[in-house]
């Protein structure tokens, strides 16, 4: 009995020392101090299913090319047409002058707009750089008007900061040339300065001269051929026959050298000096005939109408304005004065002062683009002692959008505009001018205003007016102005006189 016992507790004790073995294999965790309460277990995330693996796409075989008999089309057969590339050549010849303007719309910056126009011009600081430095277009210039002959030319834009070069050539005749070249250097620190160094000559024929005075068939200082008297006159020549046309042609010949400084003291004011030397010399036009200068007047009568003419003149001048850009359509006012001396040179006794300004408002009407614009601008012009005045030197209306054709030694001329942008770099106007000339400021109203109205249409940049289209209506008829790249302007005296 004994040992069948003895057997059974040697197995159990067996059987006790594999488990202990077993169980100190195990790893033993870290003793955890009791705390107050115990922290509770978070739940084990859900294990996301795995996406099944989709088999790849089996390639697609290429259906087979289906064999079309001729027997099984139906149509009508017409013969190959081939691209009219000369009708495609025309129609790109049209839009030269377009996309030229475009190009150079995106060029006029504040250098560059002095350099296209006549009108002196400092670039604000933000419109001297741009655009980059290193271009150069080249655009055609056109101009026409009325009762003028027509001149057609091109024109050569560069820049390398901080210069900006210009070159400009334009023919309407044999006896109808014109060209230019200008330089200018432009900074903008410490202040906005431009200096400008020019060269020009043109002949130009078919020139008009009716006489001086708002009536210049009235006055009694001029002297015609074929005698018309009034007592009031005490017998001088008063009214031109009917043998005579009512205006005299003439051509005359220059060439000009014009140095400027322009300088922006302050946002809105800009300061000018500049300084010209002018060879002149006037002769009949030619196959003019009995409307020669020289068969119009009496001999001698007309200062500077034979020979020629050699001047020095200078000028300073002031603007203020406020207007954002004299580009597009602006609101803000604008004010202006100028005064200046010419001298003849050697035994030549030319010399006269001349002094105006202008004074302009520029007010949106609606919208901000839609600008009212009244205006009023005086000229006035003396002799210096004991010295004569050519009559191409005699005050002119150039601004007058009627027929520029009275001259005499004073002026005064008022203008209203309504201007609107029809979009981007394109703008509408209409408008209405009257103005006068006479002897003295005292005789202005001694005559009555010539009167002209119309519209127009402006392509401008951001800096300057590149171009216009324009129709006036007035006593003297309709005249039509077509000009790009060589806009008019006030403030042009160094290249209009």
């Amino acid at each position: 009995m004994t040992r069948p016992l003895a057997i059974l507790g040697s197995a159990l004790l067996l059987l006790l020392g594999a488990a202990n073995l077993a169980r100190a294999d195990e790893p033993t965790a870290p003793a955890v101090e009791p705390t107050s309460a115990p922290a509770p277990v978070k739940a084990p995330e859900p294990v996301k299913p795995r996406e099944p693996v989709k088999p790849p796409e089996a390639a697609k075989v290429p259906e087979p090319v289906k064999v079309v008999l001729p027997a099984q089309v139906r149509g009508m057969g017409r013969p190959a047409v081939r691209p009219n590339r000369a009708l495609g050549a025309f129609a790109a010849a049209l839009l030269f002058l377009p996309r030229k303007m475009v190009e150079l719309i995106f060029l006029a910056s504040g250098t560059a707009a002095g350099l296209v126009r006549d009108q002196q011009v400092v670039p604000r600081v933000e419109e001297l750089f741009s655009p980059s430095s290193g271009e150069i277009t080249i655009f055609p210039t056109l101009f026409l008007a009325s009762r003028q002959r027509p001149s057609a030319g091109v024109r050569v834009l560069g820049r390398l900061d901080p210069f900006a070069a210009s070159l400009a050539f334009g023919i309407g005749g044999l006896n109808d040339i014109n060209s230019e070249a200008r330089l200018r250097y432009a900074v903008s620190k410490p202040l906005p300065i431009a200096v400008d160094v020019e060269g020009l000559y043109d002949i130009r024929s078919g020139l008009q001269y009716l006489g001086l005075g708002q009536r210049p068939d009235r006055d009694c200082r001029n002297n015609f051929v074929g005698l018309g008297t009034d007592a009031e006159c005490d017998g001088k020549s008063l009214v031109r026959t009917a043998r005579t046309e009512p205006a005299a042609l003439y051509l005359e010949r220059r060439a000009r050298g014009i140095v400027s400084l322009g300088v922006r003291p302050g946002e809105n004011f800009e300061l000018f000096v500049s300084s010209s030397f002018l060879r002149s010399a006037v002769e009949d036009s030619p196959d003019a005939g009995t409307v020669a200068l020289s068969r119009v007047f009496q001999p001698g009568s007309v200062l500077g109408s034979s020979g020629s003419t050699h001047q020095f003149y200078t000028e300073i001048a002031l603007r203020y304005d406020t207007r954002l850009t004299s580009g597009r359509p602006s609101s803000g006012g604008l004010l202006e004065g100028y005064t200046g001396l010419a001298r003849g040179t050697g035994d030549d006794n030319l010399g006269y002062f001349r002094v105006g300004g202008r004074a302009a408002l520029f007010i949106p009407v609606l919208r901000k683009s839609n600008i009212l614009s009244p205006q009023i601008t005086l000229d006035g012009l003396a002799p210096a002692l004991d010295s004569r005045v050519p009559f191409t030197n005699l005050i002119s209306q150039p601004e007058f959008r009627g027929f520029d054709t009275r001259r005499d030694y004073f002026s005064a001329m008022a203008t209203i505009d309504y201007r609107w942008s029809l979009m981007r770099y394109l703008a509408a106007r209409i408008f209405l001018d009257a103005a006068a000339v006479a002897s003295s400021p005292a005789h202005i109203f001694d005559a009555p205003p010539r009167i002209a109205t119309g519209f127009g249409i402006d392509l401008f940049g951001e800096s300057a007016l590149l171009g216009q289209l324009a129709f006036s209506f007035s006593a003297d008829g309709v005249r039509l102005l077509l000009s790009f790249g060589l806009p008019p302007g006030f403030g042009d005296r160094q290249h209009r006189y």
